[in-house]
């Protein structure tokens, strides 16, 4: 009987201690190796917050996008978790960024991305296309010089408003820059000059930056009949606005506005 009793106590021992390790909840994680506190991380680029995450992807000189640490989640590693840089493919140093921060590359090229945590890496690539469309009007007859036009600030004092009829974009290095038409009665009259605010709507911190410092230079041309710009050529007078390149792939984001 005594041994019936130490039988029946080792069985049961043996389905406790079966329990414990089958409980849900109570699972042995393997710990993340290699200083690194996930099991993985992936290096990913992305267009904008509303895109998703891709491992390699184009964009436009000028353009920008955002670099991302993720987690095996799929979401953004913590700052602190993780090291990222981004170089030149061609060579270079590798440059420090933050996770998820938006970067604009200086010049066209591929770009390496690359994501360490502990004895972990990934790489994504961005391939960043050269600017190709440099036409743009060989002669016009200029009404009036080049100035500065203030930048947009307070939105309720204005009720005008008109987007870019067309734009043309020049691409040598280093006098970058994009050009702006405009074919409208009230911008396109040079009595209004003083009157105009150029309003940028767009994402890239650099063109913001450029347009709050700088604002635009504005000429207002006749009707072109010696420009290559198909667009403006016999449309009578209208207003281009220039601006650098750090704005070259941004001309749908702009408007003017007025009182």
């Amino acid at each position: 009987m005594v041994r019936s009793f130490i039988h029946c106590a080792a069985v049961i021992v043996a389905l406790q201690a079966l329990g414990a390790a089958a409980a849900p909840g109570k699972q042995r994680v393997q710990e993340p190796q290699g200083g690194c506190p996930y099991s993985s991380v992936l290096a990913r680029v992305q267009s904008t917050m509303e895109d998703s995450w891709k491992r390699g992807m184009t964009v436009s000189l000028g353009q920008s996008f955002r670099v991302g640490g993720l987690d095996t989640q799929g979401k953004l590693a913590e700052q602190t978790a993780v090291d990222i840089s981004i170089r030149d493919a061609a060579g270079g140093p590798e440059r420090p960024v933050s996770n998820g921060q938006a970067v604009v590359p200086p010049k066209a090229g591929e770009y390496v991305v690359t994501v360490r945590c502990g004895d972990q890496a990934d790489t994504a690539r961005v391939t960043v296309a050269a600017c190709t469309q440099d036409d743009w009007e060989a002669s016009t007859n200029r009404v009036l010089p080049a100035r500065t036009i203030a930048s947009y600030r307070d939105e309720s004092s204005w009720r005008g408003s008109a987007w870019p009829t067309t734009h043309r974009r020049k691409c040598e290095r280093p006098q970058e820059a994009l050009h702006l038409y405009w074919i409208h009665p009230f911008a396109s009259d040079p009595s209004h000059r003083d009157q105009l605010r150029l309003r940028y709507v767009g994402s890239n911190p650099d063109c913001a930056r450029a347009v709050s410092e700088r604002g635009g230079a504005l000429e207002y041309l006749s009707d072109g009949k010696g420009a290559n710009n198909v667009h403006v050529v016999g449309r009578g007078p209208y207003l281009r606005v220039a601006l650098n390149g750090k704005c070259l792939t941004e001309a749908s984001s702009f408007m003017l506005v007025w009182p």
